[in-house]
């Protein structure tokens, strides 16, 4: 406790102590000339030079550019006692600090709490571009207002870091709430303000600090916990799991994993509570709108920029007004000498990656530079070595930095997509000269929604889906795509090889023998999985509500899909007269059973969790959505969409699926599915074949070879070296399209929990490599879950490239070394591409110090959907539109067991950018949303993109009427590729 200091300023009477600090104490006091009760901050050291006085001028100055934002208190006056001490006068806030609230015993519901979090971090934000670190964010520097609003007070430590002002002193830091960083000697940075108020927030909901066991905490265990302990759980059953992954994700124990500004945290707040359906706080930001405070330019000064040694004036002190002045061992109270200069605002792109920053590779930590000794409130004392580089830097910048979307791109502000991994296969030897190459035999876990390819000289004009009268001609009014910008236009993906399939018009007749790659495991849209070859012959059967076109969206089987104001309710209107197989009408109630089917499917549910309610209204359905979702139509193109008869939804016997497509199915036996004409399909003269004969051969060379002799008439296609081939074969028609081949992390548990590690050994990787070993340089290469050729490709994305040298300084500093050497297991199947991909990453990794082991299984999906994994190989589609990527990649609540996240993955900044995504109307607002999720896809490193895939649906030269739209036929989300093909 500080001793008793007398203290006498004019025009200031009743002087009252209230709180203290290092070097100053607060006072409660009567300010004569405008009649106010107001607190004191007065220094209380006995010499104070002519550089104490100057800091603490500064001090003024830093507090008082910032008093004009409703979170900061607000500075009042300045000067000097009648002794010559140097005093600040600031609001005084009789309802104390939140830590007098807590000693009170107070608790803080998980709302409220968010709410102050935001309120944080819009103040934060502006201290930050003020160019001033906090450095002493806690509970008794956030005080209470008169009209219960909180306020950050105390910028005693606070260094000033840009403009004439720059110069810092020693520090005294609080143990309990300082970032691990710091503690280690190394320079503080916004990122260690962020990891501080994430601190404070822990605490209000747990009651104490994070690694606070009890009031007398020795000062080193507690340091030693701060370091290296793991954030442990609040123990408080009404906090969400979303909440407490914030939390942990801003208290990383690496600042460059954690959030680097206060704007992407309070962005990522705001994105929990949206999330949880809480109340968004709006989150101020410095001059970003109307009505936004303006932080006036730093006052110039003449002064030096580094303080000389010994200034002290930086030291604590307690909070404005009545906070509480620091309990012992709760302080670390600065002593002698120049602290390191620190790190300055991150900038607004990604790091340059290991090697290009200051501090690179080990050997920067504790113990490399001269002592600054920490004392604590009890008496022990702590010496905490520093680098003091000319860059000021301690930590090494060891790989792209999170950036949330408002610092890299412009602020983004929630639906989710079908999604699928279809499978590829496993061709046999074509020739001698052929390699032997492999594919993934991967489980679908969700249909995808999606649609057609780039298409190179086609007449688009022929590509309509049903001719004249047709119910699914295109969309008016609000239905139009040149309405709904937001998906008009960009249902293009991969071009890998293009289009070469004849349109011409069939004449009516003949059966159609088709090769596909894999059986279902059911036919019911709402429970079962359908594979990419499967959703082939599912096409034949059920009709989607809408279809992907070249130019956005348009109803199919619906008439209309047509959208309120806000994006947050759409009406789906159907057609009269038409009926599914078994004569059941197609109307609003079969429509809604088909929702209801799905929500109530563990499956299906996750696809269209934004759907809240399902009414009929006469021959139309509403839905209402829980928030806004634009791209809410382009769901129901894909298997969300596909419609049953409800009596088939409610059967359990799935082997006769009953849709209202334009074939019906016949009859099944081992690897085979035949499927008739439906003589009654709602489309004039459609379809023109009699039935279609499906077959599964497990290879695409086997498929391939069987469509050259003629046996069958279509072949799937799923082998890089086939499909080239293919394409240079006139003797057949071929459309293509891609897959997505990634090796996928657990984050969630085991050595890829680590982002550390996960960063090395994407960096490690050469997927050129992969891409020949695996595919004989038949794929190309992966970066990105977005190929360069995707139009959603952000053009200030940042993609990791191979680094050895960098992936070895990674895993240096995550703690792994030839003595002690990382070691993981990768789950493959029993594939010949699979075990290739994991045989040449076993010798990569080898030479950036790295163990991999193969554990080969015939079934990898129960394990990788179950959690049961460390690392394992899994294929997606590359997305038409990223809202598909949803399901895969946000935040599962499920996360503790059974997920369809498959790498675990729980990111806030990614969160915010799919739902930003996923709510924007404006195609611009979306391309931005999506730039931060493959920024982040990239950043977190969930995944390695290995390679795209090509893959392709191929006929022989009889087979006609192909139109642009069916996306080679693989289940797309275009046009229903078989209503409208038939032989010359």
């Amino acid at each position: 406790m500080q001793p008793e200091v007398r203290v006498s300023i004019a025009g200031y009477r009743d002087l009252v102590r209230v709180g203290s600090g290092g070097f100053s104490m607060v006072y409660r006091a009567y300010q004569e000339a405008f009649d106010r009760t107001v607190a004191v901050k007065v220094l209380t050291v006995e010499l104070v030079d002519e550089n104490a006085q100057r800091r603490f001028q500064r001090e003024c100055r830093a507090s008082g550019r910032l008093s004009n934002h409703p979170n900061i208190v607000t500075v009042l006056d300045s000067g000097f006692t009648d002794d010559g001490r140097p005093f600040i006068t600031t609001e005084f806030m009789s309802n104390g600090s939140l830590a007098d609230r807590l000693d009170e015993g107070r608790t803080y519901s998980v709302t409220e709490v968010l709410d102050l979090g935001v309120k944080m971090c819009s103040a934060l934000a502006a201290v930050h571009a003020a160019g001033i670190l906090h450095r002493d964010i806690k509970p008794p520097n956030i005080l209470i207002s008169d009209y219960d609003e909180p306020a950050l007070a105390d910028f005693g430590i606070s260094a000033i870091t840009v403009g004439p002002e720059a110069s810092i002193g020693t520090s005294s830091l609080t143990p309990l709430h300082v970032a691990p960083e710091v503690l280690e000697g190394h320079p503080t940075s916004t990122s260690s303000d962020v990891y501080s108020l994430g601190s404070t927030m822990y605490t209000l909901l747990a009651g104490r600090a994070p690694f606070q066991l009890s009031d007398d905490d020795a000062l080193m265990p507690l340091m030693r916990r701060v370091v290296s302990d793991p954030v442990p759980a609040i123990g408080r059953d009404d906090i969400p799991s979303p909440v407490m992954d914030l939390l942990r994700y801003s208290m990383e124990k690496q600042p460059f994993s954690r959030y680097d500004t206060a704007v992407g945290f309070g962005e990522a707040i705001q994105a929990t509570q949206a999330h949880l359906g809480y109340p968004v706080t709006p989150l101020r930001k410095p001059g970003t709108r109307p009505g936004d405070f303006v932080l006036p330019p730093p006052v110039a000064t003449s002064e030096p920029l580094t303080p000389p040694p010994g200034d002290i004036m930086g030291a604590s002190v307690a909070g404005f007004g009545a906070a509480a002045a620091d309990v012992a061992g709760d302080e670390l109270a600065g002593l002698a000498g120049p602290a390191p200069t620190p790190a300055t605002a991150q900038p607004t792109g990604p790091a340059a990656g290991p090697g290009t920053g200051p501090g690179t590779g080990p050997g920067t930590g504790p113990g490399t530079g001269p002592g600054l000794a920490f004392q604590a409130g009890n008496g022990s004392s702590v010496d905490v070595h520093v680098d003091p580089g000319a860059d000021g830097a301690g930590r090494a910048a060891t790989g792209p930095p999170m950036f949330p979307a408002a610092d890299r791109r412009g602020s983004a502000t929630g639906p989710p997509g079908d999604s699928t991994g279809p499978p590829f296969d496993t061709p046999a030897p074509r020739s001698s000269k052929r390699p032997l190459v492999i594919g993934l035999a991967v489980l679908v876990v969700v249909a995808l929604v999606g649609g057609g390819l780039v298409l190179r000289n086609r007449d688009d004009s022929s590509t309509s889906a049903s001719g004249s009268g047709s119910s699914a001609g295109g969309a008016s009014g609000a239905n139009s795509p040149s309405t709904n910008p937001s998906t008009s236009g960009l249902n293009a993906r991969f071009d890998v090889a293009g289009y070469q399939l004849d349109s011409s018009t069939p004449a009516a007749g003949g059966t159609l023998h088709v090769a596909i790659g894999s059986e279902p495991n059911g036919w019911n849209p709402a429970k079962s999985r359908f594979y990419s070859s499967t959703r082939l012959v599912a096409d034949t059967i059920f009709d989607p509500l809408t279809i992907l076109t070249n130019d956005g969206w348009q109803p199919y089987l619906a008439t209309a899909v047509t959208p309120n104001a806000g994006y947050d309710e759409w009406v789906i209107e159907l057609p009269t007269g038409v009926k599914f197989h078994d004569g059941t009408p197609v109307d609003a109630t079969a429509v809604k059973a088909n929702f209801d089917a799905r929500l109530n499917s563990e499956l299906m549910a996750r696809p269209l969790s934004p759907v809240n309610a399902v009414t009929v209204e006469g021959s139309r359905v509403r839905v209402s959505l829980k928030q806004a979702w634009p791209a809410f139509p382009v769901a129901l193109a894909g298997q969300s969409g596909l419609m049953a008869s409800p009596a088939f939804l409610s059967s359990s016997d799935e082997s006769h699926p009953v849709g209202s497509g334009p074939f019906v199915f016949d009859d099944s036996s081992y690897k085979r599915f035949n499927v008739k004409k439906n003589t009654s399909y709602r489309i004039p003269d459609r379809p023109f074949l009699d039935g279609i004969e499906f077959e599964v051969i497990d290879t695409s060379s086997d498929r391939d070879a069987l469509l050259r002799q003629g046996r069958v008439d279509v072949a799937y296609l799923a082998d890089p070296s086939v499909v080239e081939d293919t394409f240079n074969d006139d003797s057949v028609l071929v459309a293509s399209d891609a897959l997505l081949v990634a090796l996928i992390f657990n984050t969630k548990s085991g050595p890829a929990s680590d982002l550390r590690v996960r960063q090395a050994l994407s960096m490690g990787t050469d997927t050129t490599r992969v891409n020949e070993k695996a595919f004989s340089g038949k794929a190309h290469a992966g970066s990105s879950p977005f190929p360069d050729a995707s139009p959603w490709t952000h053009p200030d994305t940042q993609r990791r490239g191979f680094d050895a040298d960098g992936a070895k300084a990674l895993l240096a500093e995550a703690g792994f070394s030839s003595d002690h050497p990382l070691t993981i297991t990768l789950l493959v199947d029993r594939s010949l591409a699979q075990t290739g991909i994991g045989d040449d990453l076993v010798l990569q990794w080898k030479e950036i110090g790295v163990e991999l082991t193969l554990k080969a299984e015939d079934d990898t999906v129960t394990p990788i959907v179950d959690g049961d994994f460390e690392a394992a190989v899994w294929t997606y589609d590359v997305p038409t539109d990223p809202d598909e990527l949803y399901v895969w990649f946000h935040t599962d609540p499920g996360t503790a067991g059974t997920s369809y996240n498959l790498p675990r993955i729980s990111d806030p900044n990614l969160d915010r950018g799919f739902e930003a995504g996923r709510k924007a109307s404006d195609l611009g607002q979306r391309k931005t949303a999506y730039g931060t999720v493959e920024q982040e896809l990239i950043d977190r490193a969930p995944a390695i993109w290995l390679a795209y895939l090509p893959t392709a649906l191929a006929a022989s030269h009889r087979v006609v009427g192909w139109q642009a739209e069916t996306s080679g036929g693989t289940g797309r989300g275009g046009v229903p590729w078989a209503t409208n093909i038939g032989f010359k």
